[in-house]
């Protein structure tokens, strides 16, 4: 018998890395072209990997849930009648978004420079367009999770919460790993201006992810009770636990390592700071496709 659960998980897991690369890489690309720093190639590769996978694992787990339905093991998932109906539904929305933004980022990525003349315009219209498409990608994938789970029986006010919530959760967890990648030149300076910028952003990005978390568990949570008492609560204990891990390391990076990165050893240390960061973000990923995949009440 298939453990549909487990394979929902799975699933949905690397889903939640696609979006988070395509949306917190695609930051962080934009931020090094603003700063006009280099883009290693290495960095692009990292986003077109993402759409693909985003591209590959969406419908797959639309087709997981067809399967889930009819109960019939994997033949299951060519069930028309029922892709049909839940095509209509929320499941299937939150798919078609996906794949949607997933297919724009990928377009967006063909267009833009990669070479080492990438900083100069290199053809107004189509670049423009490139940069327009990408955004509006990231934009659809962040808003899909709005149609899994309780967001969406919530108002507007609670929908604009959840987007900015997911928003800003993929841009801080995708920008880690371009972030380290970064660190990999020897051009210490280079480093710090981006470091230094990226910091003063996730000032902003702080906040807000705190306000629309803080915004999002009660309306998610009736009562206290619900904390405590409930799957939901005990899976929000531990992502509240993983992400308060997450901002103390970026603080420390902010305050005490990028500030002395002209120092030799700092960028090790910074380094290893974002390692530790990518690994708790993993967690954070796994904790969320595990509650979503389930549907035990999760905000995503």
């Amino acid at each position: 018998m298939v453990s549909w659960d487990l394979i929902n998980i799975i699933t949905k897991l690397a889903a939640l890395i696609a979006m988070a690369i395509v949306v917190g890489g695609g930051f962080v690309y934009f931020l090094m072209r603003k700063l006009e720093i280099e883009i290693d190639q290495q960095q692009v590769i990292y986003l077109r990997w993402g759409a693909r996978a985003g591209l590959l694992f969406s419908p797959l787990y639309f087709l997981i849930q067809v399967a889930a339905v009819n109960q019939s093991g994997p033949v299951g998932m060519l069930d028309l009648e029922i892709a049909r109906i839940l095509l209509a539904s929320g499941v299937g929305i939150y798919t078609v978004f996906n794949v949607c933004g997933f297919a724009l980022v990928l377009f967006a990525l063909t267009g833009l420079c990669t070479n080492k003349q990438q900083h100069k315009d290199s053809g107004g219209i189509r670049k423009t367009l490139a940069i327009v498409s990408y955004v509006l990608g990231a934009m659809l994938i962040s808003g899909s999770s709005r149609f899994l789970g309780h967001t969406a029986e919530l108002d507007l006010l609670g929908q604009v919460a959840a987007f900015a919530h997911v928003t800003v959760a993929f841009i801080w967890i995708g920008s880690l790993y371009p972030l380290l990648q970064a660190n990999n030149d020897g051009d210490r300076f280079k480093v710090q201006r981006l470091m230094k910028d990226f910091g003063d952003w996730a000032v902003l990005l702080l906040a807000v992810l705190v306000m629309s978390g803080l915004y999002l568990s009660t309306v998610l949570m009736n009562n206290l009770g619900d904390l405590f008492g409930t799957a939901y609560g005990s899976a929000f204990i531990l992502k509240v636990v993983l992400v308060a891990s997450l901002l103390l390391l970026a603080a420390s990076n902010k305050f005490q390592i990028v500030p002395k990165l002209e120092n030799p050893g700092s960028v090790q240390a910074l380094r290893q700071t974002i390692s530790i960061e990518i690994a708790l973000a993993g967690f954070v990923l796994a904790v969320t496709a595990y509650f979503t995949s389930l549907a035990i009440g999760a905000h995503g």
